[in-house]
């Protein structure tokens, strides 16, 4: 765990209401005071009101998506060294550099696994946004896999943050807590196997 003080807040935007929860613990049981809003526009004003350290924001979600978020931060001076990372589906070439030309400064590719979520975080946090790194790669490019479907990302991403958090802090949960982290996973494996289902295609005939 990193010895961050409790005054470093974090803002975590995501529409994906379980998958917002186990991030925001997962931040929290590091040490973080953890912010958070169900969309974009919820997000700008939280980030208005409270002026995270950083945010940690989704690029697909209702209202107003992850690229209308940061546009609008980034024409606000207030937030000019505050660093914004995407957390995303994506992670092609096209989407990296629009992230970039909007003025991100790191792309995380769901699911994105425990480590690399505290690390990107520590790493903003300690080196600050430096506006002169404008020209350079808002990627981080040991957390961007292939793209993963919707439906399937978002199984995958709670699955994995659950996972995480009872195995890294398992022991500091109230039973309740370990009950419903459970019940979620429960929940994505049924979500999960339906997706799978639903991908499958018929089986092909033999051509001899």
């Amino acid at each position: 765990m990193h010895a961050e003080p409790l005054s470093r807040t974090l803002l975590v935007i995501e529409d994906q209401a379980t998958l917002r929860a186990n991030l925001a613990l997962l931040l929290e049981l590091e040490g973080y005071r953890v912010l958070t809003a169900p969309d974009g526009k919820a997000g700008l004003e939280v980030a208005r009101r409270e002026r995270p350290d950083l945010i940690l924001c989704d690029q697909m979600m209702p209202v107003l998506d992850g690229r209308g978020v940061l546009t609008a931060l980034r024409s606000d001076h207030i937030f000019d060294r505050t660093p914004f990372l995407f957390l995303s589906a994506f992670g092609e070439n096209g989407d990296l550099d629009e992230a970039r030309r909007l003025g991100a400064d790191a792309y995380l590719t769901k699911p994105v696994v425990r480590e690399d979520l505290v690390r990107a975080v520590h790493q903003w946090l300690e080196s600050g946004r430096r506006l002169e790194r404008s020209g350079e790669s808002a990627a981080d490019p040991t957390c961007a896999p292939k793209p993963i479907a919707g439906s399937l990302r978002e199984s995958l991403s709670v699955l994995l943050t659950g996972t995480e958090i009872l195995h890294h802090h398992g022991e500091t949960l109230s039973e309740s807590e370990r009950i419903a982290q459970r019940d979620a996973m429960l929940a994505a494996v049924a979500r999960l196997a339906e997706a799978l289902k639903e991908r499958e295609e018929p089986p092909r005939t033999a051509d001899f």
